[in-house]
Order: C-alpha cells, then structure tokens, then sequence
C-alpha cells in the first residue's frame, strides 16, 4: 500500500508540474504580445503590486474584448458593403470572344470592296455599311469636313489585329480608322454565329497571313490599283489622272541587309503609304515584295527613284539596284 501511494503522488506531482508548464507558456505567449489595453476602474493595492511586478506587455484574460457592441458591428458591416460594391464597380466585366471593328471610307465603292475582300476570305462574319455619315477631323494643319460612309466589321477577337492589317492594305486612306471595341453582351445565338464562321481561320494563322498577302490596294472608287514592277519593266512609265494611283512594287531581301529608299522624289505624285510584304514561302532567306503606292497630286512629269540600300553605320552607305519610274500627271 505504501508502495502504491508513493506512485500515485508522483503520478499526481507530474500532472500538476505538466500544468504548471503549460500556464507559463501561456503567459510567457501573452507577454509576447504587443497589446496594450487602457487599465478600467480602480485597481485595489494587491493588484497594483501584482501589476507591478508583469511586464508592461501584459494583458490580463479578462480585459481583452470578447464581443463587439451594436455600434462596431454596424460600421464593420457598412465597411464591408462599400467594399464589395467599389470591387464590383471596378472590376473588367466578362466579354464575349467578338469584337466589332469602326472603319470609316469615302464612298461606299470602297466600302464595299474592304468588305468584299475580308469576307472573301472569312477574316469576318458580317459587315454593315452606313452611308452618311459627316466626318470633322485635323490634317495637314487644317480642319477637315468630309462626308464618309462608316463600316462595322464583325469578328473573333483573335482575328482583329489580322483583320486591321487586311484592312490597312485594302484601305485608300494614307492613315485608316480602325478601331476596335469588345462585345460585353448580346444575343447568345448571333455571338455563336460570328464566332462559328470565323473559327477555322484563328486556328489556321498561316493562312490568313498568305490570304492577306494577295488582297489587293484600293484605290478611291473602290477598284483595284493597277501594280507596276520597277524592276523587271524597262523604263517603265506610268500615267496617272486627277487623283489617281498606282501600285510599285520591288523585289526585296531585307535578310541580306538592304532595304529599298527613295533616293528621289517628285512633286508631280507623292506616295501615300508603303509596305513590305513578306514572302509566302517560309524558307530562310527568301525575297519579299516591297511596295509604295503613290498618288497623283498635280498635273506635270515627274519621276521617281528608288535604291536598294545597305547602312554600314557613321552615316554610310552602300547602294545596290536602283529602279527608276517617270509619271504623267493629266490636268
């Protein structure tokens, strides 16, 4: 029996030094604490001596809150709401995979010619043409007033910057609107449609690329420009009306570190836009066509020419082919 009680106070002594243990953490964790309470009421003498000797850290269990009172919950909850309503206010809403193309032209012959051609080839699903429409705009310095036919092009959105190329090379205008806005919502069974009819050229790049490089330039009164080789025409010669254009185009390898300049101007035309167009095959190495198309600006002859030029840095240069073509403006 002795033997017994002997085991059972030592059973009981590590139970209360386990306990022991265990209150000192505890108390050495709220020390730890970085909390300070603002003492309430009056504290009797022992307990001003016991707060004395805590360190100044410590906060008693019984003086920490428990609960929020009516007011604090309400303002939480008031805070609460206003954020989730600036989040909601904030954030992009979800669009649909269609976006809609603004392309402004002069008449509705061109119009319809960009529209022809990007349908053509399914780059689009579906173009409005509205006619009428007044555009107030500055260039070269001066306030513009012209009337114009507005275009709007719908497509999948991973064909738009495809799409804005197709229309750059087809469009007369030497700086094109085209501007693209994304689709938030709309009639689920037409957005199916245009995403269904365009969906074989997004996953097919390649041939939206070579379909791109065979549509032609526009010119004015929505027709195809006439094209003329500088290179394997001799002397070639052009004549051009009021307001006309024509379409040169060289040979070029920029990969061989020449790239076509002109090297001379003329005052009879002057050239609108121009471009290189890449090579349809994809071996390294192979030639591209670079292209300028030029318009009438008054009547007279007058030429132009071009040069292949290498830049070898410090300001020189090393010149290869150069083309030459003359122009007859009619008055």
């Amino acid at each position: 029996r002795g033997m017994r009680g002997r085991e059972k106070g030592a059973e009981v002594g590590i139970v209360m030094l386990t306990l022991a243990q265990c209150m000192s953490l505890s108390l050495l964790y709220v020390a730890s604490q970085s909390v300070h309470v603002p003492k309430i009421g009056v504290a009797s003498a022992r307990g001003a001596a016991a707060s004395s000797r805590r360190p100044a850290s410590f906060v008693p269990w019984r003086s920490l809150p428990t609960s929020l009172d009516h007011s604090s919950a309400r303002q939480l909850a008031s805070r609460q709401q206003q954020a989730t309503m600036h989040q909601r206010a904030t954030e992009p809403q979800s669009d649909t995979n269609v976006v809609v193309a603004y392309v402004t032209t002069p008449n509705s012959d061109v119009a319809k010619g960009i529209a022809s051609n990007l349908l053509k080839h399914k780059l689009v699903a579906c173009c409005n043409i509205l006619p009428a429409v007044r555009s107030m705009y500055f260039w070269d310095g001066e306030v513009k007033d012209d009337p114009e036919e507005l275009m709007l092009i719908k497509t999948h959105k991973s064909l738009a910057k495809k799409v804005s190329d197709a229309i750059v090379r087809l469009h007369p205008y030497e700086v094109p609107e085209v501007i693209f806005a994304p689709i938030v919502e709309g009639h689920p069974a037409y957005l199916s449609w245009v995403a269904d009819e365009t969906h074989d050229k997004t996953a097919h790049m390649d041939q939206v690329d070579e379909a791109i490089r065979t549509m032609p330039h526009l010119g004015e009164d929505g027709k195809e420009l006439p094209e003329v080789d500088a290179l394997s025409t001799e002397k070639p010669h052009v004549d051009l009306k009021s307001n006309g254009m024509v379409v040169v185009k060289m040979k070029s390898n920029p990969t061989t570190g020449y790239t076509w300049e002109v090297s001379e101007s003329a005052d009879c035309v002057s050239v609108v836009k121009q471009g290189f167009m890449r090579p349809s095959s994809k071996l390294m190495g192979a030639s591209g066509v670079q292209e300028y198309v030029i318009k009438a600006a008054k009547p007279g002859d007058c030429a132009y020419t071009f040069s292949d030029v290498k830049h070898l840095g410090n300001g020189q240069k090393e010149v290869g082919k150069t083309a030459r073509v003359t122009f007859t403006v009619e008055g």
